[in-house]
């Protein structure tokens, strides 16, 4: 099925809710599944997968690390990207984050520093992604296969990789041009999961709630 990059957010966001994701949090998630999903990079089919486990329960940096017990970066991508800047920024060091999931989506968090000068590297098993100086992206390595328990590196940037990117700047903005005219391709078993999750934030049918405009009397589609 065919989905708007507007519906990927909204969707996403109320999904990341109803798994326990608070205010600010499921608004980011639905920020970076739109931005992955828009660049042709997957997001919404780890994202269902990690619903049921939900949001890490706390999230506690020792010594430079922060374990996420194998809970997914999604729901907390832009807490920890905001901790490693800061660090790097302050000369602590970068961030590793142990025990992560769907790595991809620290990359989605960490594009806002692209724009500062901050050249940055999100590393994890077989993978690296660099954002240099001037904000340009490139992947390198095993980033699409699916992480599940890995260790992540953010760095400041080293000296670039000798092996081509596996995806560069121009195709990624190429692809990201083609999601805003057309939106994406996305499995309909996925989209039923995130709807599922999305549910349980609605506002019970009462009559109250229809009184206040949660909900209609007759049906809307007639």
């Amino acid at each position: 099925m065919h989905v708007s990059l507007n519906e990927i957010a909204t969707t996403v966001e109320r999904a990341a809710r109803g798994a326990g994701a608070t205010a600010g949090v499921d608004t980011e998630a639905g920020a970076a599944a739109t931005w992955l999903e828009a660049r042709g990079l997957p997001a919404l089919d780890p994202l269902a997968a990690a619903l049921k486990h939900g949001p890490a329960r706390g999230l506690v940096l020792d010594d430079g690390r922060v374990a996420l017990a194998d809970a997914s970066c999604a729901f907390h991508a832009g807490t920890l990207i905001d901790l490693a800047v800061a660090r790097l920024r302050s000369g602590a060091g970068g961030l590793k984050v142990t025990d992560a999931r769907d790595p991809l989506f620290l990359v989605a968090a960490a594009e806002r520093f692209a724009r500062t000068g901050l050249a940055l590297t999100i590393a994890w098993d077989g993978a690296e992604v660099r954002f240099d100086a001037a904000g340009a992206l490139a992947l390198h390595g095993a980033v699409l296969v699916p992480a599940s328990d890995v260790n992540v590196d953010v760095r400041v940037a080293g000296p670039p990789p000798r092996a081509a990117a596996t995806l560069a700047a121009t195709a990624l903005d190429r692809r990201w041009r083609d999601a805003i005219a057309r939106g994406v391709d996305v499995d309909p078993a996925t989209w039923t999961r995130l709807r599922d999750f999305a549910r349980r934030t609605y506002v019970p049918a009462s009559a109250l709630s229809r009184s206040r405009g949660a909900g209609a009397e007759v049906d809307d589609s007639a």
